[in-house]
């Protein structure tokens, strides 16, 4: 379940049996990696897709730049978008993108399947055009990317930390042996330069 506060702060609670804590060697362990790891999938959705607060609802719609159209190939697109941003005197730090983009700039071949860009990474792994580095995130869907100047366009608030409780003391859950994990934090996005920040819903080219 879910109990939301306009995106500042979220609960997430699940119950489990505590024969299920007590008896499943290393399931205490397995919660402790899983949960903090869901909250951070939560957050990730709620700075992209807040409809508010979020980046893409405060972004600037992706538009054609110099020769670049939109039926170009993914590289092209990208790099058009940080020339997009650049016309607002920012300047794109990063790209986020949907497995589907980053797949398509992996791949990308012209008409007689040869690469078409040299693919690399750069020592962490971390895919780039350019100098901008390219992550790709599953919030993202399709052909969606969101290209930004992350370092001066927004800033994301820590509150409170993530935080994991455990508790008999919830319901019925005295009377069945159960017990709820809640997960708990608190983050504010703030977009304070929207102009900064590019949304696009790509077609994918060969070429």
């Amino acid at each position: 379940d879910r109990s939301p506060s306009r995106g500042l702060g979220d609960v997430y609670k699940r119950q489990v049996s505590d024969e299920s804590l007590s008896d499943l060697v290393g399931f205490r362990a397995f919660l402790a990696t899983e949960l903090p790891l869901a909250y951070l999938d939560a957050e990730d959705l709620y700075v992209l897709r807040h409809t508010t607060d979020g980046l893409i609802a405060n972004a600037e719609a992706w538009a054609p730049q110099g020769n670049v159209t939109a039926a170009s190939n993914a590289w092209d697109i990208l790099v058009s978008a940080g020339t997009q941003i650049r016309k607002n005197k920012r300047k794109a730090t990063a790209a986020v993108v949907s497995p589907d983009v980053y797949q398509e700039l992996l791949i990308n071949k012209d008409n007689e399947l040869a690469y078409t860009y040299p693919v690399a990474a750069d020592a962490n792994g971390v895919l780039r055009v350019g100098t901008m580095p390219v992550y790709e995130s599953a919030i993202l869907e399709g052909g969606e990317f969101v290209v930004g100047d992350f370092v001066r366009g927004a800033k994301l608030w820590q509150k409170e930390a993530i935080n994991v409780r455990y508790s008999d003391q919830h319901a019925d859950n005295f009377i069945y042996n159960l017990t709820t994990i809640r997960v708990e934090g608190r983050v504010a996005l703030e977009v304070s330069l929207p102009d900064a920040f590019v949304y696009g819903d790509m077609e994918f080219a060969t070429t």
